[in-house]
């Protein structure tokens, strides 16, 4: 952003380097000391300030993780305070109550995330101030024993405690959660503190380039008048509308929104950017791109398409396999019989993130974890959330919290899983109670949550399916379209039916154990890339068949059929393997899924008008039909790779039509293996059946090996 001459106070960066050895090491690396000496001399010079000077230097010290974790690193501001640069800041400044609530400041952020103090106990001493003198006054004397006073140790300390947030058991459940490498290690930014509590024309926010909620192309965020943006991120304060700024400042507000739209077309995408402004004049700190909800993605992601930011394929990449699934299976909501507008026990509060879910009351995540363990669906409801509730957040279906905005911590997070928040509801919590309209919850109560409305209800209403838009058919249509359904490299290599159908009827079988977590992982992610393999396999195989099959009966074609048919290859040749290649090839260079779909469907009513023997007829067409509708996406892989085994009781010969296939010497064994499939047989018993009739690959018996260990101690043969 710098290089593009955004207003970015000037910093530096600790490399991930020095993470990745913090964590193998326990300790920063010996040279970084002297780096960072040179680092903070280069930052003075270009400030005109002095860390620990009387033209006071403070630094705000950020982590910079390669892959965006919201919420999950620790950020300490303020960095370089101690009572003789409070002198020196109040004297440069003029301005006593910015200094002394800059301080305070200073000693909560650094106490809690640092020092390892507890937030709620910090707290408890600054609510029996009156001033913020006193409140850091009192604050001081509890850290006195562990605060240093040197800004250089200061600074060096906040480099280890973000440091150490990358190892955090809630920066390990959110990676595990998201398939995040450990191995990467964060950067750590340090930046010159600018300061959004300098009065009323001060303030910091948030602002997204898009509703992350919606997908609506708006800016959309918040803003805190007189606050730095730890107490807006955290969710401690409930801000403005972003309106407000632009109200209060229409130039300041174009200008943010100039540089939002700027760093939206760099990165292409939709991003989250803070900012501070300090008397008036704006500062950007830093963007990502933004957290969303996988509806708000969808229509984000079919609009820049439309707006020719990205292209269908680089749409579709964007999202994973599950992602996917959530998009075919839209938002539950509540049933239109209940009308929550006229519900009398409910509270309102700010929509977060959308969608509708009941569940029993925890107070704590701690309870929701352990509720969530048992079975139930928890709805947790906190004053604010911290990274600290991570987990609880995780066992959780729906977050409702008393404190912050739709910026806030609890919403950012509930956004990126894909569950209901209401968040800001300014309702007290408090001895295990939580009073809704006329109703007092209590621990283990019902509630009903709904995240889009902002609306939460004290009793358990009836859930329905949210309708799909139109933006997911189009997402959808793509992926259909773009996805690599058929590979002419697969020609060259050949496959065993037996081996493929053993593999995929004894993952199945595996799936239905009760694995560990690393264990079920693994299974998923090995059924996952088998699956996605053999449909290819079946797929390119089938296509080929139906090619050569059309080559075989050309003489049989009418000069119509041939017309119609010879766009897509060269049939009358003599070698069937070439009329296959040629076909399929001369298939991809057309187009797309949809293309391959409508040669299959040519060819099956082809073959339905030929009942000869040799040629044709309703075995052809059922497998010209199962391989159009899985190109066309009207089966999944699932169904059709199913359906593939059972094309062999269909008297369409279908695995002996290319060299492709290998190994199906014994047609009786596949029967055999089918019916194993069907038979009511315990797990083992049924894997143990299965490679009675054949191999598995060499990728399958390492998690057979896993789930069923030889208690002998050596491995299963």
């Amino acid at each position: 952003m710098r290089k593009a001459q955004f207003p970015v106070p000037p910093g530096f960066i600790v490399s991930t380097s020095v993470s990745r050895a913090f964590q193998q090491e326990g300790t920063l690396p010996e040279r970084l000391e002297w780096q960072l000496n040179r680092a903070v001399t280069d930052l003075e010079k270009e400030t005109r300030l002095k860390f620990g000077g009387k033209q006071p230097l403070l630094v705000s010290v950020r982590s910079g993780a390669p892959v965006s974790m919201p919420g999950m690193m620790d950020t300490v501001l303020n960095v370089g305070m101690n009572l003789e640069v409070l002198e020196h800041f109040i004297a440069y400044t003029g301005d006593a109550e910015f200094g002394h609530d800059t301080y305070r400041r200073f000693l909560m952020g650094f106490g809690t995330t640092v020092l390892g103090f507890g937030r709620s106990a910090l707290e408890n001493q600054m609510e029996k101030a009156s001033t913020s003198q006193e409140a850091w006054i009192a604050l001081r004397e509890i850290l006195k024993d562990a605060l240093t006073d040197d800004p250089r140790e200061q600074l060096r300390q906040a480099i280890v405690a973000v440091c150490k947030s990358w190892d955090s058991p809630r920066a390990r459940d959110y990676r595990s959660l998201y398939d995040i490498s450990s191995q990467m290690g964060t950067a750590v930014v340090v930046q010159a503190m600018v300061f959004g509590n300098r009065g009323d024309n001060s303030g910091s926010g948030v602002v997204f380039s898009r509703d992350v909620a919606t997908g609506a192309r708006k800016i959309y965020g918040e803003f805190a008048f007189n606050e730095q943006g730890e107490s807006l991120v955290a969710g401690s304060q409930t801000p403005e509308d972003i309106s407000a700024l632009g109200e209060k400042d229409e130039e300041l507000f174009a200008t943010l929104s100039h540089f939002v739209k700027s760093i939206e077309q760099l990165e292409r995408d939709a991003v989250d950017v803070e900012f501070t402004v300090e008397n008036g004049k704006l500062y950007i700190l830093q963007h990502r791109v933004a957290k969303r909800t996988v509806q708000a993605a969808v229509r984000i992601a079919v609009d820049m398409v439309r707006e020719g930011l990205i292209t269908e394929k680089d749409a579709v990449s964007r999202f994973s396999k599950d992602e996917l699934e959530k998009i075919a299976n839209p938002l539950k909501k509540f049933s239109p019989l209940h009308d929550l507008q006229q519900t009398k026990d409910r509270i309102n509060g700010l929509a977060a993130s959308p969608g509708a879910a009941c569940g029993r009351v925890c107070f704590t995540s701690e309870s929701a974890q352990i509720l969530s363990r048992q079975g139930e669906r928890v709805i947790l409801v906190l004053p604010e959330t911290s990274p600290d509730d991570f987990a609880g957040m995780l066992a959780s279906s729906a977050i409702v919290t008393s404190r912050g905005g739709t910026t806030c911590h609890a919403a950012v997070v509930a956004r990126a899983l894909g569950i209901p928040a209401v968040v800001g509801t300014g309702v007290v919590i408090g001895d295990g109670s939580l009073q809704v309209g006329n109703k007092i919850v209590r621990e283990g109560d019902t509630l009903s949550v709904d995240g889009s409305m902002g609306m939460v209800v004290a009793d358990k209403l009836d859930l329905i399916e949210s309708e799909s838009s139109d933006e997911a058919g189009i997402l959808l249509g793509w992926k259909r379209k773009h996805e690599k359904l058929v590979d002419l490299d697969l020609f060259n290599s050949n496959f065993s039916v037996n081996t493929i159908l053993n593999d995929m009827y004894v993952l199945e079988t595996i799936r239905q154990e009760q694995l560990n977590d690393e264990l079920r992982k693994e299974v998923e992610a090995c059924y996952d890339m088998a699956l996605n393999h053999y449909a290819q396999i079946f797929a390119t195989y089938l296509l080929a068949a139906v090619a050569g099959e059309l080559r075989h009966g050309w003489h049989h074609l009418s000069a119509v059929d041939r017309e119609s048919l010879g766009k897509w290859g060269v049939f009358h040749t003599s070698d069937r393997t070439q009329a296959q290649v040629t076909t399929v090839k001369r298939l991809l260079e057309f187009g797309g899924n949809d293309i391959l779909a409508e040669f299959c469907e040519i060819a099956e009513r082809t073959f339905e008008k030929f009942h000869a023997t040799g040629f044709g007829g309703r075995p052809w067409a059922v497998i010209a039909q199962t391989v159009r509708m899985y190109l066309a996406g009207d089966i999944n892989q699932t169904l059709f790779v199913d359906r593939v085994f059972d094309l062999r009781h269909n008297n369409g010969l279908a695995f002996d039509k290319h060299p492709m296939v290998s190994s199906l010497t014994d047609r009786t064994k596949l029967d055999r293996q089918l019916d194993i499939k069907r038979m009511v047989l315990e797990p083992a018993q049924r894997i143990k059946a299965l490679l009675g009739m054949g191999r598995v690959s060499q990728e399958v018996l390492v998690l057979l090996n896993r789930t069923y260990p030889n208690p002998n101690g050596g491995r299963n043969s």
